[in-house]
């Protein structure tokens, strides 16, 4: 009787594997993820994550462990634009959110950037680690900030 086998990847989260389809030879496995697709999956998560809004005011979301009710961000109008205090409230902000909602990236901070000159957009970078077969890889996400989940891409 065989034993166990060693794989090479880590386990797909359970979403991408029930949307995750086969290529057409077959051979892909939605269980688990490359480097490429660990990627890939971390950054939609993060885009998921951060242009989603909970109904919880800022303020609220630090008096209680986070669960799926708080998932995402506050309204973001809460911040102003262009002050360097908000701006640092809200990394930090983004970044616990990153921290209870996106275990496969470690140690994640973020900072906020403007895209061009315009006031009502930002990007976050989000940068921090993830471990793949027992290597540890430091990565940056250049995440656009939205109104509504799915149009976070990149220009």
């Amino acid at each position: 009787m065989p034993g166990p086998r060693a794989t090479q990847g880590v386990r797909a989260p359970l979403f991408d594997r029930l949307a995750a389809s086969t290529g057409a030879d077959g051979r892909q496995d939605p269980r688990l993820l490359d480097r490429d697709g660990l990627l890939a999956s971390i950054r939609r998560e993060l885009e998921r994550l951060l242009n989603t809004r909970t109904p919880l005011a800022a303020d609220q979301l630090g008096l209680r462990p986070r669960g799926t009710l708080d998932y995402g961000l506050p309204d973001l109008s809460l911040f102003w634009p262009f002050d360097a205090d908000s701006e640092t409230r809200l990394a930090g902000l983004m970044t616990s959110t990153v921290v209870a909602f996106e275990p496969r990236l470690l140690s994640p901070s973020v900072t906020l950037e403007r895209v061009g000159n315009e006031r009502s957009r930002l990007r976050a970078r989000v940068s921090g680690s993830f471990a793949l077969d027992g290597v540890v890889e430091s990565v940056s996400f250049p995440i656009l900030l939205t109104d509504s989940a799915g149009d976070g891409d990149e220009p």
